[in-house]
């Protein structure tokens, strides 16, 4: 789906109140995800960036495009703008200011990420914490630390 600020739905019409699903959500950890549908799902989205950059926004679909490859239907649908919506008609961005994101959240399996913004995290010192035996293998970037057992 396309969003167009200020003329389309946003993500939040889409995901919040009324026309959310009620129950848990399906995440890739726990349905998973076909490697293929993410070469569809970002042809589709290069293609509608490219008209948007060439300046022919009325080529835009400006539908919500789902698919399953693994049985090949796909499905378009309209998303009309929410007119009581918290992020595009009240202008309330918690998630932009940090409120709204708990700040350790499980993110699939086996693992944790951290939203901190007030306190600075030593992901050096965290890897060496996590060399414990029995030795896990750690690799890290100025971004993650990541810990892998080896199994026998």
């Amino acid at each position: 789906m396309t969003i167009r600020p200020g003329l389309t739905a946003c993500l939040a019409c889409l995901l919040e109140g009324e026309r959310a699903a009620s129950g848990v959500e399906e995440t890739c950890d726990t349905v998973g995800v076909l490697g293929p549908v993410v070469q569809l799902i970002s042809s589709l989205e290069s293609a509608e960036a490219l008209k948007f950059l060439a300046g022919k926004e009325d080529a835009l679909h400006g539908r919500l495009i789902s698919s399953d490859v693994w049985s090949g239907r796909f499905q378009s649908v309209e998303i009309s703008r929410n007119a009581d919506c918290r992020a595009c008609a009240r202008r309330d961005f918690s998630y932009l200011e940090g409120d709204a994101q708990p700040h350790v959240t499980m993110c699939g399996r086996d693992s944790v990420q951290i939203h901190e913004r007030f306190r600075s995290l030593d992901l050096a010192a965290s890897a060496r914490a996590l060399l414990l035996p029995p030795n896990p293998s750690v690799t890290m970037n100025s971004f993650s630390a990541s810990a892998f057992r080896r199994m026998k």
